[in-house]
């Protein structure tokens, strides 16, 4: 069943948003990116965000996403189509360790080697309103590998990122 969403008295900047933070990203299955999210700087101030995205016949889809602000919770459901709901979420450690701790799912990633720059345009295909629409974004970033456990990641840190309107 879908969320909802009410009007709220909480003011929604509208596209394009601006974002900066860090991130680590993996494959929770096979063409299922997982993406772990500490913004530190964002049009509705600083949150956490765990998503989940996968390959479909529209493109890149963000199927699942929480967050743990409620302006970003309304901003990207309103303003994207992204799926988003409210969690109890967090993100600590430095540049080498992090943990981010949703629900029971606790996340251990430990980055290591060179550091390297990261420029990329993006998008997803997200459903607004029942209809499919393109978000195009870009993000830039200081990156190193990964890993979480046995896993191979990719950690981000100091990202900036522009999230546009949807097309």
């Amino acid at each position: 069943m879908s969320e909802s969403i009410t009007p709220s008295p909480i003011a929604i900047p509208d596209a394009p948003w601006y974002l900066r933070g860090e991130a680590v990203a993996f494959l929770a299955a096979p063409l299922t990116v997982r993406l772990l999210v500490n913004y530190t700087h964002s049009p509705v101030g600083p949150y956490h965000e765990h998503a989940l995205a996968t390959l479909t016949r529209h493109g890149p889809h963000v199927f699942q996403m929480s967050v743990d602000l409620e302006a970003s919770r309304l901003g990207g459901r309103t303003i994207w189509g992204f799926p988003k709901t409210l969690e109890s979420l967090s993100w600590t450690g430095n540049t080498e360790h992090i943990q981010f701790r949703r629900e029971s799912q606790r996340f251990h990633v430990r980055a290591f080697g060179p550091i390297f720059p990261l420029a990329l345009p993006f998008w997803t295909a997200q459903q607004k309103q029942n209809n499919w629409v393109r978000v195009p974004g870009h993000i830039r970033a200081r990156a190193r590998l990964a890993f979480r456990g046995p896993q191979l990641a990719l950690a981000l840190s100091g990202f900036e990122m522009e999230i546009e309107k949807p097309q």
